[in-house]
């Protein structure tokens, strides 16, 4: 690169080791264009700047100066390899069919509705008309989610008043969806039942990489009639693996129904029964725990804002090695509302004292319990009272007990 080219990458660089998170701007640029990656973080990240150093934020107006004067050169220009075989891909179906319906598949909102703009902004791909549905969620800013905006999204694709629908993972949980001629997945690889999913809306499928240097080659493929595929376009290494993977697995689920269709359902009972019969024979050494005695056992759980205390820490319990709660009974005195277990379960709780955030409650054994937020709480030890904070439960090495060691049933009558 020269040093005007070198100059379009420097702030999109800079930015990356920001310590805010700019992974999306930078996935979006990967995936589209340089200029939909930056305009994102600059629209979505500007709030951030104001507390950066004076030399640091200077920096970043001389370089944005820089990009924003540089028109109709390579950071306009600039497109991912992703998706100039993307592009490629795409004509060369309509070249075939110019009726054909192209379904891209995305991991991400944010993705789906840039990679939509970047089709929009490309007037050779542009004509076929596009848009794209996301799943809906409560936090959601757009609508593109909504159930009367997918449905109405969805007859114009059939009916062609657009012929390229970009979305997430929302067509893979069963919303019926046009058969298309052209299913692409976009560096993006899920899982066998998708892939199932994906190849019951065509005819044919064939498998692409797309390799660093922006190549494409053929990985397999399986041809039937029809004028379709499914592809996969992805940077040669994770993705590429994983679908290797995923060949492997679906290729063992294949043969296992040719079996069970070859020899029967009263066969795979029997067999099913023979392999649950040597899983029952297999003797496992019995567990040996709680050999250690952690001295943080003999500590005191304070809240970490005003040292108020709530139980000791000899009164946690874990449930199945994920969960720690905390089964003292007077726990419930030091935090408000104190009467939650009498109204719902999975209720947020306070400090009686500071009025802070320290956990929730939840029901486990039919009893309810303390689930304290590691990062709300500290831990007073030794005769020095001396404090510790922890990030994580794992971090303080507290050799804890499982829950179902404990009788807890009387806790439900607290008061």
């Amino acid at each position: 690169l020269n040093k005007e080219d070198e100059d379009h990458f420097e702030i999109f660089i800079y930015c990356f080791f920001l310590p805010k998170h700019t992974h999306e701007s930078l996935d979006i640029a990967v995936h589209t264009s340089f200029i939909l990656g930056f305009n994102h973080f600059v629209n979505n990240y500007i709030c951030h700047f104001e507390n950066l150093s004076q030399a640091d934020s200077l920096f970043y107006q001389i370089q944005q100066r820089k990009i924003q004067a540089l028109e109709g050169e390579l950071v306009r220009a600039y497109k991912s390899p992703l998706y100039e075989s993307l592009k490629k891909i795409v004509l060369n179906q309509f070249t075939l069919d110019s009726d054909s319906r192209v379904l891209i598949f995305v991991r991400t909102k944010k993705l789906a509705a840039q990679l939509c703009q970047c089709i929009k902004d490309d007037s050779d791909v542009e004509i076929y008309g596009v848009n794209f549905i996301t799943s809906c969620s409560s936090g959601a800013t757009d609508r593109s989610g909504s159930k009367v905006i997918v449905v109405n999204r969805l007859q114009q694709f059939k009916d062609g008043e657009f012929k390229i629908l970009i979305a997430t993972s929302l067509l893979e949980e069963g919303i019926d969806v046009a058969a298309c001629n052209l299913v692409i997945r976009y560096n993006y690889v899920t899982s066998v039942i998708s892939k199932v999913q994906q190849r019951g809306l065509l005819d044919l499928f064939i498998y692409l990489f797309v390799c660093c240097c922006g190549s494409i080659c053929i990985f397999g493929g399986r041809a039937r009639k029809g004028n379709g595929a499914i592809v996969l376009i992805a940077y040669e290494g994770f993705y590429s693996k994983k679908e290797k993977t995923l060949e492997m697995q679906e290729n063992l689920l294949l043969e296992a129904v040719k079996k069970i269709k070859l020899n029967g359902n009263v066969w795979f009972k029997n067999e099913l029964s023979k392999l649950k019969a040597e899983r029952n024979l297999i003797t496992f050494p019995p567990k040996i725990s709680h050999i250690f005695h952690s001295p943080m056992m003999d500590s005191k759980i304070l809240c970490r804002m005003c040292d108020n205390y709530f139980a000791p820490a000899a009164s946690l319990r874990h449930v199945n090695d994920t969960l720690v709660v905390c089964v003292d009974r007077d726990a419930f005195r030091q935090l408000w509302p104190s009467e939650a277990f009498r109204l719902m379960p999975d209720i947020v709780l306070y400090c009686n004292h500071c009025r802070s955030k320290v956990g929730q409650m939840l029901k486990q054994m039919n009893a309810n319990v303390v689930c304290f937020s590691v990062k709300s709480v500290l831990f007073s030890h030794g005769s020095a009272n001396e404090r510790k904070a922890f990030t994580k439960w794992s971090k303080a090495r507290l050799f804890l007990p499982p829950l179902s060691e404990l009788r807890i049933s009387d806790l439900q009558d607290f008061d």
